[in-house]
This record gives C-alpha cells, structure tokens and sequence, in this order.
C-alpha cells in the first residue's frame, strides 16, 4: 500500500520522466552507432572463433569522449567470456610484456557481462559483438533501474509526488543526467545507484521509529538500517575511498548530532537507532567482498592496499557503529564506558590511518568518481573547479552545475525551520551531512558534482512532506530553475543533426582505429608491444590487440613508469636495452597527442638529448625504420601527421638513411630528403643505397639529366652484382625504380628475386606503395611467389580500392 498522501498521478510523472530518458540515451545510442559503423566500421567481417567477435581481435564502437575507462572494461569483460572465468585477476594489454594485476572491483564486470549475455542469448551475436553492444545500454538499464526502484520506495514510504520530482531531477539535473552515457560503461553509475539506497534505506529505518514506538516498528527498522548498511558496503566495494567517505559522513552526521543533544542536556544523545545493525550490514558486506575479490591471494600486499575493501575497512565500521550505539543510549555517563569509548576512538583513528595511507596518500576521491565533470560532450576538461572557472570562466555548463546549490541552501534552511521533533532533526542530519561533505568535495574534484545531485534531490524527496508550504515552493522553485537549465544543455542531443555528427574526440579515435587495424594486420604475432601516448596506446590496444607500454590508467604504475624510462633514455643504446626488455615493437607519435615529449620531460632534466628527442630530429638508431603510413584525408584533419618507427634487424648506416630518404619522398618532405641524400653523399658515396636514393631523388625533383644519368649507375652496379649488399626491402625499392625508367631486363630479373625470396615476415615490413608496385609488376612478368598464402597476404595488406585495381 502506497501512503495516504501519494495519489497515483506521481507514476504519470516517471513515465514522463522514463520516456524523456529514453529518448535521449536512445538519441545518444544512435549517434554511437553511426560513429562506429563509420570510416569502415560498417565493413568490419564478424568472426565467431574471435575472443571480440571480429576478425583479428578488432572492434567496433567508438567510445564518445575518449572515455579511457570504457575501454577496459569492454577489454576486461570480454576477456572473462574468452578465459571462461567469473572473476578477473590479471589483464595483458599494457605493461607489456608482464601485464599486471586487476585492481577495480568486479561487481560492474558481472553487470556488463549478465547484459552482454542477454544480448547473445537473444540477438544470436558472438558473446565479443555483444559485450560492445551491451556497452551501450549497461548504464542507461542502471539509469532506469535507480529511477524505478527509487521513485517506488519513496512514493511507498514517503509522498507519491515527491518521488515523481526525484524522478525528473534526476534525468534532467546536469551533471547528474550525463551520468548515464550509451557507449561509456563505467562502475560509477553502479556506485551512485548503491551509494544512493545506502542513504534512502537509512531515512526508511527513521522513518519507520517516527511513525511508531513499538517492537515491530524497532524490527522494521533494524532491517532497514542492515540494508542501508549493506548497500552502503556495496558502494565501497565499487570504490573504496569514495564509498567509505560516504559513509564516514554518514557517522560523523550521527556523531555530532548525538553530541549536540548531550550538550543540550538531553537524557540520551537521541533517539534509540540501530546503529550495529548498520555496521554488521557493511562491515560484513565488505568482508565478503574482500574475500570474494582477492581470495586466494588474501595476505599479499594487493589484497590490502588502501584503495580496495579490506577487513580493516570493516573494524572501521563495526566501531563506529558500537560508538554511535553506547552515545544513542547514553552510556557514556558510566566512567569504565568513557575509557572504553576513547580506547574505541583511538583504534577507530588508527585503523583508519593505516587503511588510508598505507600506499602513502588518501585516496577519499579516487574510485569510481571520475576526475571529470561529466561523460558528455560539454565536459571542461578540467579535474578541479578553480581550474574549471579559470579555464572557461561563465557559460551555460558552468551555472547549470552550480544552480543545484541555491536549491540545497534553501532545503537546508527549510529544513531547519519545519524540523518539529527530534526524529525529524535526525533525519536532516543524516541527509544533511553527506551532501554537505561531498558538495565540499565537488570543487576538488568535478566528478563528485553528480554525487551532489543525486543526494540532494534524494534529500528532497524525503524531506519535502515535512516542508512548511512556503518552504516548498521555495526548494521546489530553485530545484526546478536547476532542471530546467540541465534540460536544455542535454535537448540539442535529440537532433538528427547531432546524431550524424562526429566531433573532434571522435575523429581521433577513428584515425587511431584505423592506424591500429593497419599496424594488427602488419604484426608477426598477436599482441605486439607498442609505445605511444597513453590514450593512443589504450585505443591501438583496443582496436588493434596491440599491448601498451604506458596507458592512462592508475593500476598501471609500472608500464607507466617503464614509458617514461624509455622515452627518456640519453643513449640509443640504453634505449636499445630498455626496448629489448619490453619487447618493443613500434613507436607511434601522432601530432594530435604529443604525450610522448612529456613522458621524457617526466624522465630526465634534459628531454632535449632524450631518445623521442632524437626521433623528433630524425635521428632514429640503427635498431628502428620508419613505417610509411598515411592518414586518411578527413575534414578538420588536414594538418595532423603521425610517424611510425618498426624495429628492425640493426641496420647499416647507409641502409638506415635510405630509408630516410625514401620515407621522407613518400611523405612529401622533400627538404628532408636532401639533406639525408646530402649526408648518404659525403659518408658513402660509393655505396649501392646512395646510387638508389639518387635516382629516386632526381625522379622527385624532376631532373631529367641527373635522373638518367644515376639510372645508368644504378643499373650497371646491379648488373655487377651490387643487388646482394641491398636489403630485401631496398631491392623491392631498385626494381621498381628500375621498372620505372624503361630498365626493364634489369628490373625483371632483380624483382624475380625478391618475389621468389618473400615471405610473410618480409612482406608485412615494406611499404603500400612498393608492395603494390611489386605486385602489378609480378603479375604483368607472371613472377611466381613461393606459395600462394604470401601472395594473398601481400594482396591483404593493400587498401580495399588499390586491391579491386589489381
């Protein structure tokens, strides 16, 4: 039975509420779809054998803003589908070549996965295409379970048209509305749905001693206090810090009201609440999940670090809960109590020390509360609010995020003037006192904003029936002005225009989707080791089941550290060893993310003799080529480039320039190539590369004279037997120049070779261009390959167009 004060129409409201959610999580679903199925999305081939559900390792969805978080989780889950394990502990896809430990609760893991599954039982999808498509409507299915579940519990225990402005404010408060983003999985969403109920059932537990002082009213709310206490515990669970400084304010709240009451020269520090029945809750909760979570390997050092549940987590909560109890009942007029409640405080005081710094710093916002302010598009890009307000100054974003503040003022002040009993100022406190904290922690760091929201219309909700009517009107007026201005922000969504759209995060993901799927067609085995910045290195491990060295994630301190190390080396031969040992095996360094430069200003006070410097001056060791790999030719990325080194054999001084020069031909940098030629000139003149990349330099500038004359040399060194001191690649690179100039005896004889001695490992290392040429020239000269498979790879390699021309 609902309560006399709830009349049916608030559940007009929530579907209102639910139906504008759809609308725009279906709009923004969209959007991720067509951005996906874009720039060759649409052509990927379905591979049932392969762990991501396409052909080789690859995937599909683009994550809307880069979210880096998302990435690993898809990554993650999938990976439990392939192992067949329900529980992650380990992952390979950066700190490459050892991988490192799963540290992020798996509770979010399993609701990805009992989604993703549905999605393969009904669609008939590979379990890997489905994870992707689970990722876009995990969160928005917790969006609408949170706005279900909750707007029947308060229309149940508290007023029907309460719950139907909790329902509202929460679809269209900003930030809190983008908290919920199709295509950007993420444990925060599970975290706001238990740390919100960790509070609610706590008000129900109040609720029930103020209607009734009775043995089956204490029961009733026992109960609810051990459900508040273990959502509460879940909450933790997701986040450490972030759910046990939830739950720190929830006893602090306790705390000084209790003491406020005694000093009031109340009998009892306020009314009976079961509090040990919240501590059993939680404290047993987190026990369960640390032993779920981090069994077997229970008495290593992960299994207690600071940012994860442990049993110290849960000694925390069993004493705060036994000192709100003694102070509820007024115990501590008993002098052997005093000294068992400081002895309390103090062990309290110390196992919170040393669960929260026992990795050197507290980490109260870190967890599943990002740094940001929210998953869409208008995010600032900024982790604090003094940033914030620095960077951008007044917009629209910016008041919609604080508007929430007026109305949280006028609810304090409301609630202060209507309180008429003493459950009534319990109640206030135990909701006041969490939102205040976590508003305080909002201008540290911009993801607690949508913490904020939730609680404060939750806070409201409860509340508002208790409200004087003025009051009201008063809360109701700011909250709404609040909603109102979040609802415009998130409308635009609902455009075509805005679903067929794709912004500037987008359009680098695509061209790092691309570059990924180039270089996974290009490797010798699966997982080849790369070092690129950190989010280029999470989307080239993403797209191309390439492993990174350094990604952006906290867990990986060690691949980080190595990424710096690396990019920071003063010699080419320490930055040889550092690579041997990770097992490097290319180095990508778009324009578009110049991380790289940073991690060698991390790693030395010289980053100008660091070994990304001397790439930066063309001045790669021995032990590196550069990769010719060209950009596709997109709007809005004209002036972008990005540089591909491959390691490779050691190679000659004179091989190592020509290979300069012709890269430098391909890529029009045409000043470059003389120079190189210029020193290839003075320091090897005599030698078979100079003669090649003369001829391919006077071809580029059009000398004519210089042009047949050098083809001369070329051909009679070759003649003379000068071909078997080049490379493979290289006398690719002579038969084709050869072919070029009408030399064609030379040339076919030199090709026949090259063509007769391929194989794969050689194939995947020369460039689009020669192995076209080389190619169309076989099949002109009918040349034979030693097998048809290294001939079909070569036609493989090429693009989808040069291919059908073939």
């Amino acid at each position: 039975m609902f309560s006399k004060n709830s009349s049916r129409w608030w559940i007009l409201v929530v579907v209102i509420a639910l139906g504008l959610a759809a609308g725009i999580n279906g709009s923004r679903a969209l959007h991720a779809v067509f951005v996906a199925n874009s720039a060759g999305g649409s052509e990927l081939l379905v591979d049932e054998s392969s762990s991501t559900g396409y052909e080789g390792e690859s995937r599909k969805l683009i994550i809307p803003q880069r979210n880096a978080g998302s990435y690993q989780w898809i990554m993650q889950v999938q990976k439990m589908f392939s192992d067949g394990s329900w529980r992650l502990q380990e992952v390979d896809y950066d700190n490459a070549p050892e991988g490192r430990a799963v540290l992020t609760a798996s509770p979010y893991r399993w609701w990805l996965a009992s989604v993703a599954w549905i999605d393969h039982i009904v669609s008939g999808n590979p379990i890997g295409v489905s994870v992707e498509r689970a990722a876009l409507y995990a969160d928005p299915l917790l969006q609408v379970a949170l706005l279900v579940v909750a707007t029947v519990f308060l229309a149940r225990l508290f007023a029907g048209w309460a719950a139907a402005a909790f329902a509202l404010g929460g679809v269209t408060l900003f930030p809190l509305s983008g908290a919920f983003v199709p295509g950007q999985p993420g444990d925060s969403s599970l975290f706001l749905f238990f740390a919100l109920f960790g509070l609610l059932f706590l008000a129900a537990g109040l609720r029930e001693l103020e209607r009734e002082e009775n043995l089956p009213a204490r029961k009733r709310c026992r109960r609810r206090f051990l459900l508040g206490g273990v959502a509460g515990g879940l909450a933790a669970w997701i986040g450490a810090g972030s759910g046990f400084t939830l739950q720190a304010s929830v006893f602090l709240s306790a705390l000084v009201y209790s003491l406020f009451q005694r000093f009031r020269g109340s009998e009892t520090a306020g009314i009976g609440l079961p509090w040990r029945s919240w501590a059993i809750g939680g404290g047993i909760t987190v026990i369960v999940a640390w032993l779920v979570d981090r069994s077997p390997a229970l008495f290593e050092a992960t299994a207690w670090r600071s940012d994860f549940v442990n049993p110290l987590y849960a000694l925390i909560w069993f004493g705060c809960g036994w000192l709100l109890s003694m102070l509820n009942a007024g115990s501590v007029r008993n002098k052997r109590a005093m000294v068992g409640l400081l002895l309390v405080s103090i062990a309290i005081l110390a196992l919170s020390y040393v669960a929260l710094t026992r990795e050197g710093a507290i980490q109260l916002m870190y967890g599943p509360v990002s740094s940001g302010l929210t998953r869409l598009p208008m995010d600032p890009g900024a982790t604090s609010f003094s940033t914030w307000l620095g960077g951008e100054g007044a917009s629209l974003t910016l008041f919609a995020t604080i508007l929430p503040i007026a109305a949280f003022a006028v609810w304090v002040v409301a609630s202060i003037r209507s309180a008429n009993n003493q459950a009534e100022r319990m109640l206030f406190a135990l909701l006041c006192g969490p939102t205040s904290l976590v508003l305080l922690l909002s201008f540290s760091r911009l993801g607690w904003w949508s913490v904020f929201d939730l609680l404060l219309i939750a806070a409201i909700a409860v509340t508002a029936p208790r409200l004087r009517k003025p009051w009201i009107l008063g809360v109701g007026g700011t909250a709404g002005a609040a909603s109102l201005l979040g609802l415009i922000l998130v409308l635009p969504v609902l455009s075509r225009e805005s679903r067929e759209s794709v912004d500037r995060a987008e359009l680098e993901t695509l061209v790092e989707r691309r570059i990924a799927g180039w270089l996974s067609k290009r490797i010798d085995e699966p997982g080849a080791v790369v070092l690129a910045p950190p989010n280029v290195s999470i989307s080239l491990a993403y797209y191309g089941n390439l492993r990174a060295i350094g990604t952006p994630y906290p867990e990986n301190v060690d691949g980080f550290a190595a990424a710096v190390r690396l990019s920071a080396a003063s010699t080419a031969d320490e930055a040889q060893a550092l690579a041997s040992g990770r097992e490097l095996e290319f180095v990508v360094h778009p324009s578009w993310d110049p991380f790289l430069e940073e991690y060698a200003r991390l790693g030395t006070n010289q980053p100008e003799t660091s070994f990304i410097a001397l790439l930066n001056r063309w001045l790669p060791p021995l032990w590196l080529k550069p990769v010719l790999f060209t950009l596709p030719k997109v709007g809005g990325f004209e002036d972008e480039w990005v540089v591909i080194f491959r390691r490779s054999d050691v190679q000659t001084n004179a091989g190592a320039i020509a290979r300069l020069i012709e890269y430098f031909l391909d890529t029009g940098r045409g000043q470059l190539a003389m120079m190189a030629h210029s020193a290839l000139t003075n320091g090897f003149a005599e030698e078979i590369e100079t003669k090649l990349t003369t001829v391919e330099l006077a071809f580029a500038t059009g000398e004519q004279a210089k042009f047949s004359r050098s083809v001369d040399e070329l051909a009679n060194a070759i003649q003379k037997g000068a071909a078997d001191y080049l490379d493979w690649d290289l006398r690719v690179s002579a038969a084709l120049v050869l072919a070029g100039a009408n030399r064609m005896e030379v040339a076919k004889e030199l090709l026949r070779d090259c063509v007769r001695e391929a194989d794969p490992y050689l194939v995947k290392r020369l460039s689009v261009g020669s192995l076209t040429g080389m190619l169309r020239l076989a099949k002109i000269w009918n040349l034979e390959f030693r097998d048809e498979q290294t001939r079909e790879l070569a036609r493989s390699l090429l693009p989808a167009e040069t291919r059908a021309r073939l």
